[in-house]
């Protein structure tokens, strides 16, 4: 047999073998093959979907050089040869003078970020550069889609629906200019939050006006708390009162032209919202349009709640404390004293409040 085979004459065997590794080998090529182009159109369609969302971000005039290139070749077909090689660089190079501006390894291309490579930095200062486009490019991903925090960025001069003014009860007059939309608080107007004179005394004072409690109180709005009658001669007989009249007259310079004394005997008395008489009749409106009120005793909270979006605010009013309103304030919210628990903050359980209407100078 090895005689044969150093004669070339090749046995039956041995072709058999040769065919055999021969078809081996075309199976494997051919699967080699398959795989390199798969690999190829795998490839393709990534730079396909690369360069439509370059599109729709609005980076299609800025891509890079190597995107060009793969994108020209591809329209090519198969055209292939130095010819056409030289071609493209130099359409690229035409490309690149016309949009590139800035230094380094890579060129923007107005906003859409066009990458140049640069030969004369080291690898890893490319390296870096690469990194730091990269975080640019996704910082400027989120910023657009994130949620804005801000609807309108146009100036506006309209009015507040409510401006809030603090006033400094050590002076004697009211500091400020009051607007037709202002809400005023005054703390320490009468008395510190502590001192509880002048609640007592208004209590003597009206238990010893020789009238008795059942005609000199009665119910008022749906029987939620009480009010003294003003048709009963009382006044004559409570100086307190007639001093927090004079304090609020002299503070605010204003006209006073109606009071009121409300007594709620305790936390479980309330007032419900409600419009002051200026807002409705049209012969208050002429003569009023300002409200005060001072509280004495425990603390309880005004609200106010918008008369067309029932928006709610509350304010506190500790023993002592004033609060007042202007006209448009009292056309477009009203105001009342929610009801609590019966445990109070302060000690007092009763409560009084003193109202007083009147004219005023208003700043438009």
């Amino acid at each position: 047999m090895s005689e044969n085979f150093n004669n070339n004459e090749t046995p039956k065997e041995t072709n058999n073998e040769e065919k055999v590794e021969y078809t081996n080998r075309r199976r494997n090529q051919r699967q080699r093959n398959n795989n390199y182009n798969r690999n190829n159109n795998r490839n393709n369609d990534r730079n396909n979907e690369r360069d439509n969302n370059n599109d729709r971000r609005g980076r299609d005039f800025g891509r890079g050089r190597r995107s060009f290139k793969n994108n020209t070749y591809r329209n090519m077909g198969e055209r292939r040869g130095n010819d056409i090689k030289e071609e493209l660089e130099n359409s690229w190079n035409d490309n690149h003078n016309n949009r590139g501006r800035g230094r380094g390894r890579y060129l923007d291309r107005g906003r859409g970020g066009g990458r140049h490579f640069n030969r004369d930095n080291t690898r890893d200062e490319n390296r870096n550069q690469d990194r730091n486009q990269e975080g640019r490019r996704n910082h400027r991903d989120k910023r657009i889609n994130r949620k804005k925090n801000t609807e309108c960025f146009e100036p506006s001069d309209e009015p507040m629906d409510m401006r809030l003014m603090i006033g400094n009860g050590k002076n004697e007059k009211y500091e400020y200019e009051i607007g037709n939309r202002d809400v005023i608080l005054v703390q320490d107007l009468f008395c510190k939050e502590y001192e509880l004179d002048i609640y007592n005394n208004l209590v003597k004072e009206m238990n010893e006006s020789g009238i008795e409690f059942d005609k000199l109180f009665k119910l008022w709005h749906g029987d939620t708390h009480y009010i003294a009658d003003d048709k009963l001669n009382w006044k004559e007989k409570c100086p307190t009162f007639n001093m927090v009249i004079d304090r609020i007259r002299e503070y605010f310079n204003m006209d006073v032209k109606a009071t009121r004394f409300n007594w709620y005997k305790d936390l479980s008395e309330w007032k419900p919202y409600h419009h002051d008489a200026a807002a409705v009749k049209k012969d208050k409106m002429d003569t009023q349009n300002f409200t005060v009120g001072v509280s004495f005793g425990a603390k309880r909270i005004a609200g106010f709640e918008h008369a067309k979006h029932r928006t709610k605010i509350s304010v506190p009013l500790p023993n002592g404390a004033c609060y007042c309103f202007s006209k448009d304030v009292n056309i477009e919210w009203r105001h009342g004293i929610p009801q609590i628990d019966c445990e109070a903050i302060n000690g007092e359980e009763g409560r009084i409040s003193i109202i007083a209407w009147g004219w005023t100078n208003l700043a438009n």
